[in-house]
């Protein structure tokens, strides 16, 4: 049964603070009879592997390690460490020792990492089952499952932390009961302890009933010492009465006797009777004031409704004015209307003019331009005029030795008045102005020739 295993043997190679097989291997035989402990005890300062012990085991048997995941935030939390201990971009090993996890290539290199532990009640040991991650993934994926038929293990194996949590969160009662469920009855003594702790609660029950008799004891005591004298409340009484009655009423003494009872029972019926004829006045009284405060509230009644018509009329008066006002508004509202779509005839009115305004400014800019074309056709032709004065004159002077160039300057004197007609015309007309040109260089050769006949 799996409640009589006991750990023989334990070997830890390359597994967190174990780095070789040597330094990792625990033997709990006894060297004399060879048999295993009934009991050890590893005790080593703080850093020394005394908790990469107990993980490699809880490995070994389950596949997990408890206290990573016994509840999610410890879970996280141990992730977070994992990733702030480790290289990015590298292997992260939790589990794996990190002086042969630093040399590590793309496979993992010896010593591996491998825990054994051999147990009294089976052949074979207990092994880990260690996977060598990818890079950038950590070689412990915090299951949540045991091995099949190891989840006893977790109610064996103590971590500190689950030490710690059994201490902190459960009370005492729950405590020993889950350490009762846990070794068994103890030879009997827990069921001794029961019935001790029935017969307890039985005798604190009759104590608190004893204590309660008691205090009703003490109150009656309490009460009895307390009482007053019958005398004494009668005279008490008669004190009181002789305050309001017209004829007094002697007080009790201890000598008090029949004859004396029955004299005061006649001035307490005669006493009665005056109570009762008061009593008939002040309801006649009380009847009376009713009906005065019924008269004034109605006479109030009326007060508060005439100060509710009187405000009635006001907000009548209010509304009355309301009403002019709002007329004066709709007036007011008419006009400004009237102004709005004044406002926005004037609107589209702008509106179109400025949608005419780039065409306006690209008019602007060919009026620029022609007037520019005008101005330079405007000096072609006093250059040509300038020109034809000069062959004026020229002709003039060779008039007599050259007949044929009289001819030829009368023809050009006709396309230069020719020309001269053309030129206002290439004010709006650029093709104009190019045939203009061309009967200027047509007239240059002719000019040529006359010069070389001088």
């Amino acid at each position: 049964m799996w409640f009589l295993m006991k750990i023989k043997k334990v070997e830890i190679q390359a597994f967190k603070s174990y780095l070789k097989k040597e330094d990792g291997t625990f033997d709990f035989t006894l060297p004399t009879s060879g048999e295993v402990a009934n009991f050890a005890s590893i005790y080593a300062p703080n850093g020394f592997g005394k908790t990469s012990f107990f993980d490699a085991v809880d490995y070994a048997i389950t596949g997990k390690i408890e206290r990573f995941s016994r509840d999610l935030t410890l879970r996280n939390r141990h992730k977070r460490e994992a990733k702030s201990i480790n290289e990015a971009g590298k292997r992260q090993y939790l589990l794996r020792n990190k002086i042969v996890g630093a040399k590590d290539t793309d496979v993992q290199e010896s010593p591996l990492t491998e825990v054994t532990v051999h147990v009294s009640n089976r052949t074979q040991p207990f092994k880990s089952d260690y996977n060598f991650p990818q890079r950038r993934s950590l070689d412990y994926d915090f299951p949540s499952d045991c091995k099949p038929r190891t989840k006893f293990f977790e109610r064996v194996l103590l971590s500190q932390e689950a030490i710690d949590a059994f201490l902190r969160e459960t009370t005492p009662e729950k405590r020993y009961s889950k350490f009762v469920e846990a070794v068994g009855d103890l030879n009997g003594e827990d069921s001794k302890r029961r019935s001790l702790e029935a017969v307890k609660n039985e005798l604190e029950k009759n104590r608190e009933d004893l204590w309660e008799e008691k205090k009703k004891c003490e109150a009656e005591l309490t009460a009895v010492k307390t009482r007053e004298n019958p005398i004494d409340k009668a005279n008490q009484l008669v004190t009181e009465i002789n305050l309001i009655a017209e004829e007094p009423i002697s007080p009790f003494d201890a000598q008090h006797n029949q004859m004396l009872h029955e004299e005061l029972l006649t001035q307490l019926v005669t006493l009665e009777e005056q109570l009762s004829d008061s009593m008939r006045e002040f309801d006649t009284n009380k009847i009376n004031a009713e009906r005065q405060l019924n008269s004034l509230l109605e006479t109030q009644r009326k007060v508060e409704k005439l100060a509710q018509l009187k405000v009635s009329e006001a907000y009548t008066e209010q509304a009355i004015q309301n009403a002019e006002n709002i007329k004066q508004l709709d007036s007011n509202k008419k006009a400004v209307q009237a102004e709005i779509d004044q406002f926005s005839g004037q609107r589209k009115a702008v509106q179109q003019f400025l949608v005419q305004v780039p065409e306006f400014v690209g008019h602007q800019s060919s009026l620029r331009k022609l007037k520019k074309e005008q101005s330079g056709l405007a000096e072609t032709i006093k250059s040509a005029m300038n020109k034809k004065s000069a062959a004026e004159a020229e002709l003039k002077f060779k008039r007599v030795s050259f007949g044929k160039a009289k001819d030829e300057l009368e023809r050009l004197q006709t396309e230069s008045e020719t020309g001269k007609k053309r030129f206002d015309k290439l004010s709006k007309l650029k093709t104009e102005r190019e045939g203009l040109n061309e009967q200027l260089a047509a007239y240059q050769p002719h000019q040529q020739q006359g010069y070389w006949f001088c």
